[in-house]
């Protein structure tokens, strides 16, 4: 056993005796008097990083709602909305569109109006809303 060689030349010579030894009531008594003697350094490094979590939560919050504006399921029901589309043709070409690329998605979205939406899909993949 060459690793408890090691260990005993590494640490053999130290002895740790019962009144050395950590327990729960030494611990909780030496944090207790760290945290009363600095008390407003903790309570303000606990509003900075509360601000901090609290920034990132957003940022979090913005990125989930972009990705979901441009996921298929959200494009796919802004699709179904629009007039006279739904299961035609020009629709399972919209859907082929865009399951094809998140930027054909995005492309759909920024689209304020539905004749925009309309044209846009038409143009994009070669097919008429009415045969």
């Amino acid at each position: 056993m060459p690793y408890m060689n090691l260990f005993e030349e590494e640490f053999g010579a130290i002895t740790v005796t019962e009144a050395e030894g950590w327990s729960a009531q030494q611990g909780e008594a030496s944090l207790n008097s760290r945290v009363n003697g600095d008390e407003e350094e903790v309570i303000e490094t606990s509003v900075a990083r509360n601000a901090a979590l609290e920034q990132k939560n957003k940022i979090a919050i913005q990125m989930l709602e972009r990705e979901y504006a441009s996921s298929v399921e959200r494009v796919v029901e802004v699709l179904n909305e629009l007039p006279g589309v739904k299961w035609s043709p020009f629709h399972l070409a919209s859907v082929d569109h865009f399951l094809a690329s998140l930027a054909n998605r995005q492309g759909f979205m920024v689209l304020s109006s539905d004749e925009d939406k309309i044209s846009y899909l038409k143009h994009r993949t070669g097919t008429k809303l009415y045969d």
